[in-house]
């Protein structure tokens, strides 16, 4: 499953991956080196395979959103459901892959960085499944508005610590799970929730996460014409996008867009829109799009979905955005409460605000296009939040 995967050393053109403070560089050029060999391995990538069936429960199914076309009329709507896996969302493929890494290098415990709380549910479920200790980072605002995932990090025998800091995003908690790993680097493994940091992070969360990808072309029916496909993904860091168009990079009349976090408003500051408002420099080990000033320091973001809430976007997607091969769309915070009461209204699915940002691109293109046409929106997550439900004007 991973050994057709080609290794890009972290470098994408004009962006890469290679940036880290020198404490840590003996341990990831070793990292390097041990990823090589494990994924060439054919005892771990079966024993990885076999528990993307046996505990994510892999494959997801591909289902059409029959009452949002009839109600939209024009393109044929599927949705790629990540949100049906064992802990509700695509986290877990990379997950389980980092933490049989960690384990292979005899890494006793776990660490994560999380907004949504999914990737942190995901790390805390693989890390009880593999025997590991584990600490999960939330910004404490964070904390506050996706409480109903921390009962159930703890319960799976995690450490949930929220990041009290000045700006309090995912930013902040992923700072503080670097600077865990930093300090305790013999024995921890830091899971990365996306495509960032140093190499080969950026590469090893791509090729787990690329079975998403892979699964869809399997099915798809074999008459499909790809020229009339189009696939959409929020994109935060950029892990669960890139995952679901990796495998048709190469298939060029296949429309591939990422849906980013507009936030209040389309302004420096407000959105977290890498793609659409990002100027290329270095930070978190990654050369890539952020949101910076002319200083370099980093802008705030502001996003309804804790996950889309980040300055930075993944090396890679960075690089296909702007050869022109994966396209952007921008969706407000008002947008994306609307598509997920209209999910909910017309499928009767409750899904995350992340995949919510998707969905509301999808509804805004979908008219335009002829009913020959096909669109495959990710779904990653789902929440049933009272708080969160009041919010987006459900009750």
């Amino acid at each position: 499953m991973l050994d057709h995967l080609p290794d890009r050393k972290g470098f994408f053109g004009e962006f890469g991956g290679r940036y880290a403070p020198e404490p840590l560089m003996e341990a990831l050029a070793g990292l390097c080196g041990s990823y090589r060999e494990l994924r060439e391995d054919p005892a771990f990538v079966a024993q990885y395979q076999g528990y993307l069936r046996e505990f994510a429960g892999r494959p997801t199914p591909l289902t059409r959103a029959a009452r949002l076309t009839e109600h939209l009329g024009g393109a044929q709507i599927y949705l790629k459901r990540e949100d049906l896996t064992r802990t509700g969302s695509s986290h877990i493929n990379s997950a389980l892959g980092q933490g049989l890494i960690a384990r292979q290098l005899g890494k006793p415990r776990l660490i994560a960085a999380t907004g949504s709380d999914f990737h942190g549910i995901a790390t805390a479920a693989v890390a009880r499944l593999l025997a590991m200790e584990c600490t999960i980072y939330v910004a404490a605002p964070d904390r506050q508005r996706q409480s109903f995932s921390a009962d159930a990090i703890e319960r799976l025998g995690a450490t949930l610590v929220a990041v009290k800091t000045y700006v309090g995003t995912l930013n902040e908690a992923c700072s503080e799970a670097g600077r865990d790993f930093a300090a305790n680097i013999e024995t921890t493994f830091n899971v990365m929730p996306s495509v960032i940091g140093p190499h080969p992070f950026p590469m090893m969360v791509r090729d787990f996460q690329s079975i998403i990808g892979r699964e869809l072309a399997d099915q798809l029916d074999d008459d499909t014409d790809l020229g009339s496909l189009h696939l959409l993904a929020a994109v935060g860091g950029g892990a669960c996008a890139l995952g679901l168009f990796y495998p048709f990079l190469e298939a060029d009349r296949v429309t591939l867009t990422g849906v980013e976090a507009a936030g209040p408003a389309l302004e420096p500051g407000l959105a977290a829109a890498k793609l659409a408002l990002g100027t290329p420099g270095v930070y978190m080990g990654t050369r890539t799009l952020l949101l910076q000033d002319r200083h370099g320091q980093i802008r705030p973001t502001r996003s309804v979905a804790a996950d889309l809430d980040f300055p930075l976007v993944g090396p890679e997607l960075a690089y296909h955005h702007r050869r022109g091969r994966i396209s952007s769309a921008t969706v407000t915070d008002e947008e994306a409460l609307s598509a997920r009461a209209l999910m909910r209204r017309l499928e009767h699915l409750s899904i995350s605000l992340e995949s919510a940002h998707a969905v509301a691109h999808a509804v805004r293109l979908a008219a335009e296009l002829p009913a020959q046409e096909t669109m495959v929106v990710l779904v990653s997550g789902h929440t049933e939040d009272a708080v969160d439900r009041a919010r987006s004007g459900d009750e």
